[in-house]
């Protein structure tokens, strides 16, 4: 039995893309920011300790700093939305950034996720009203939004289907796939329309949304040629919230 770790693998190759692009983003800033200080702000939709977040600020701050001779400060902030939603967040979220970014010369906000795009757009007229924006990672949701002329930025297609054809690369045999994480609703709404053509070649073991403790049950007891596909989990343990990796 073997486990693909869609956050791990198809995440990697993401967060790669998306450092590789980050070099084309300098210029902008620095024709589009002149006046110092400038600053770019980075919002993601995430808690802050995954590795590919350090990873993707990290290079998008050398970035920045070899392409201008001039200093370009960095902001990163980070939304948590898989913890914290709703619109009293929302509201909190807005008048924290305000007072903390009153006075700020941002000249270019960079989101990381679908969540960190609505929230900026929602609230840029009230927050950084003409402040251009890049995002990432924010596949499926974009496609069907007329966006500013100053919006712009890269996409990544991630499918359930990749993560099938890697299984079959696994294990050539394969006969089922466990699906492990939380519903597909919140940790991957773009893989429900894979499941027709998935459940028409395989047979498709869901365990998503179940509790840990009969996650481990159930994945114990999984069949051979059965390869595990997991997301993302959530697991909430004597009143708090841990994040798997």
């Amino acid at each position: 039995m073997f486990g693909i770790h869609c956050t791990a693998q198809l995440h990697a190759v993401h967060w790669l893309m998306i450092a590789a692009m980050t070099a084309g983003l300098a210029p902008g800033i620095s024709a589009a920011a002149e006046p110092a200080p400038r600053a770019v702000l980075i919002l993601d939709h995430e808690d802050p300790g995954r590795y590919f977040y350090g990873a993707y600020v990290a290079a998008l701050r050398a970035t920045l700093h070899s392409g201008s001779a001039a200093a370009v400060a960095v902001y990163a902030e980070n939304m948590d939305h898989d913890r914290f939603d709703g619109p009293k967040y929302q509201q909190l979220l807005r008048a924290y950034f305000g007072e903390k970014y009153q006075g700020k010369n941002i000249g270019v906000i960079v989101t990381v996720g679908v969540p960190a795009l609505e929230f900026v757009l929602n609230a840029r007229a009230q927050l950084w009203s003409g402040v251009p924006m890049f995002f990432v990672a924010a596949e499926g949701f974009v496609s069907g939004l007329k966006l500013p002329p100053d919006v712009t930025g890269r996409t990544a297609q991630l499918s359930l289907g990749d993560m099938v054809d890697t299984a079959r690369a696994l294990v050539p045999d394969l006969e089922q796939i466990a699906l492990v994480g939380d519903p597909l609703e919140r940790a991957r709404p773009s893989f429900k329309q894979d499941l027709p053509a998935l459940v028409a070649e395989l047979r498709l073991i869901d365990l998503t949304g179940l509790p840990m403790a009969e996650i481990r049950k159930r994945v114990a007891a999984l069949p051979e040629r059965t390869v595990i596909a997991y997301t993302d989990i959530y697991c909430r343990r004597r009143g708090g919230e841990l994040r798997s990796a």
